[in-house]
Order: C-alpha cells, then structure tokens, then sequence
C-alpha cells in the first residue's frame, strides 16, 4: 500500500510579521531579547535581528518599548533606525545634531535627525523639546501625537495643536527656559 505525502504542517513562525506584532506585546526588554534569541536564524527579520542589537547593547534597553531619540548613542542611532518598524510609538526628546541619522530627500530640513523624524511622524507620540524652528517644523508633521510636555509659547503650542494632530495629554509649564511667560490678556 503506498503512503500519502504528508505535507509539513504551516507554523505561526510562517506567517509574516506575526512574529513582530508578539515582540511588540511584550513588555520587558528581556523577554523580548529571550524571545528573539529563541528564534530559528531563518524567521529572524533583519528587522528583529537590528532590535536584538539594540537591546543587548549596555543602555539599549531603556529604548524598549520606547525609544528616546535625543538620548542615543551613535551605536544605538544605527540599531533603532534599522529596527522602527518594530516599535509602536516614539518619544521626541530633543533634536539631536548628530549626522548618524539616515538622511532623507525632504529639503524641509538640514537635520538628518529632523528628517528621519519626518519620515517616521506617524509613530511620533510624545514630545519634551529642546531645540525651536526646526523642532516646530517638525512637530507640525507628527499628527499622531498623543502626549506633549511643552513651554506653553505660542510658536509650540501652535505646531502640536492644528485640526490634524490628536493630543489628548497636553502638559504646559508657565514659561520657557528663556523665563518668557505666555501672557493672555483678559478681556
């Protein structure tokens, strides 16, 4: 009697970015790091493989589940950069003049960081600034903005507030660095 082929059975590993929307769910950096070190070389994205990188350097996994990209080292710029599509959401903290970041086509900006920003905007959810005109700029094209902590100045308050963007937590401290206090005239 001959025998049926059997056909190999389909695994969850075979089906795309399943792998990546579990590591997105979890919560710790080491489980994270477990769980794309358990995985066969063969499922493990350039994508994941660029994660690992940037968990297992000595402070990468403060990035996880979200990174704060004015605080970064050149090695860290590298292994985020690669591993964005991973990560749900970003943190603004800053515009970092370091050249490490990958460059864009958009003249809008002279920054690397400012157009890697840009062309990431959508992931964009929380923001603390440092620097103005072209954080402002910047700003204005992260309508998926969930969280702000700014000086309560107009030119901020502007960028993070038009119909597009979706704030639902805005934090406004009295003045900016510079200690100009926004003044509203009662009327």
């Amino acid at each position: 009697m001959a025998q049926r082929a059997r056909l190999a059975s389909a695994s969850v590993l075979d089906v795309d970015d399943i792998l990546v929307a579990v590591v997105q769910y979890s919560a710790s950096p080491k489980d994270v790091v477990a769980l794309v070190r358990a995985m066969p070389l063969s499922v493990r994205t350039p994508v994941l493989a660029a994660l690992l990188s940037l968990l297992t350097l000595p402070r990468g996994a403060k990035h996880w589940p979200q990174p704060h990209l004015n605080s970064t080292t050149i090695a860290e710029i590298d292994c985020i950069s690669a591993a964005m599509p991973v990560f749900n959401s970003v943190c603004i903290d800053g515009v970092c003049c370091s050249t490490q970041w990958p460059a864009s086509d958009d003249p809008a900006f002279r920054l690397p960081y400012c157009k890697f920003v840009v062309a990431h905007a959508a992931k964009m959810t929380m923001v603390v600034p440092a620097h103005r005109e072209e954080l402002c700029r910047m700003l204005a094209r992260c309508t998926s903005l969930r969280r702000v902590r700014i000086p309560a100045e107009p030119d901020l308050l502007e960028a993070v507030t038009s119909l597009a963007h979706c704030v639902a937590d805005l934090d406004l401290s009295p003045c900016s660095s510079a200690g100009s206090p926004l003044a509203m005239p009662v009327t």
